[in-house]
């Protein structure tokens, strides 16, 4: 790990984050005067008409940074041009010599640079580890959130923050990813865009889960109705089955009945066939002796 570069060198200016040169107590003499100074709290004797001045509504850091007289934009500058997004690291720029020359400070008023650095820079709402040079994750700062409510990273990444291993740079007119290369930048816009479409994919997976319980409802209903449907059938045929039986058992009882009474005929018509033909030869029998008594009665006429 990289020991913590100094004040002067952490700190950059428009013209290192522009033009990618400079050095960094140049940049350094700018900021110290263009940043306004922070105002001390208000003691308890003060007048009642400097307790109620219009600085007291608002917080510290909207008072350092201006905001109660000028509100920041909305959304930060359009990215430059780019050959001037890339920034070099502290390990990279050139190591600012002792003997270097201050930067002459601007002549403009401090509260005009001051509204104007604050209407060019979004306020910070992330910073950038740069320990192993833009691989580590990417992680939220503790200071005041970015007013633009388009993208969750809004806002410029914060290169002035003090701390071991971040990247130091000004909040310049640069772009939110200026010191990202292009894949990276492609690849942070396609996880913002995952995680805005995540909600919506959340909403439909339970629209879908909704649905999938409301179909298998009505496969369980369906079943059911299937079910209860194969018993009628079964209970319908069962009872069609057992009225046959019935139906059949009572024809069975019919037969044996006409069976019965069918022999009992059959036996009687022969007893009068044999009672017939025993009074047939009877009277075969009485005619036999019926012609023998004429003819002995004829006989006896006439001698």
């Amino acid at each position: 790990m990289s020991p913590t570069p100094s004040r002067g060198k952490r700190r950059r200016t428009d013209d290192s984050d522009t033009e990618g040169s400079g050095s960094a107590l140049d940049g350094a003499g700018k900021a110290d005067s263009v940043k306004p100074q922070p105002k001390r709290d208000i003691e308890l004797g003060a007048p009642m008409d400097q307790l109620l001045h219009s600085e007291n509504f608002f917080c510290r850091v909207c008072v350092n940074r201006q905001w109660h007289e000028h509100l920041p934009p909305p959304s930060p500058p359009p990215s430059p041009p780019p050959e001037r997004q890339r920034v070099a690291l502290p390990s990279h720029r050139p190591n600012a010599q002792p003997n270097t020359e201050a930067r002459v400070p601007s002549t403009s008023p401090a509260p005009a640079a001051t509204n104007q650095n604050s209407q060019s820079s979004a306020p910070t709402s992330f910073t950038w580890l740069s320990q192993n040079q833009f691989t580590t994750p990417l992680t939220r700062s503790t200071t005041i959130s970015s007013p633009r409510a388009s993208t969750p990273l809004s806002g410029v990444i914060n290169m002035s923050g003090a701390g071991r291993g971040m990247v130091a740079g000004p909040r310049g007119p640069r772009s939110r990813f200026s010191t990202l290369s292009a894949e990276v930048d492609d690849a942070v816009s396609l996880l913002l865009r995952e995680l805005e479409y995540l909600g919506d994919a959340r909403q439909k997976i339970a629209q879908l889960e909704d649905v999938i319980v409301r179909l298998q409802q009505d496969v369980r209903i369906n079943e059911n109705a299937l079910i209860l449907a194969q018993r009628n059938a079964a209970s319908s045929s069962q009872r069609n089955q057992e009225g046959l039986r019935v139906e059949n058992e009572r024809l069975k009882r019919e037969m044996e009945d006409m069976g019965r009474l069918l022999g009992e005929e059959k036996s009687r018509s022969q007893f009068h066939k044999a009672d017939a033909d025993h009074w047939k030869s009877q009277a075969q029998s009485k005619q036999t002796e019926l012609e023998e008594l004429r003819g002995k009665l004829k006989n006896l006429l006439g001698g």
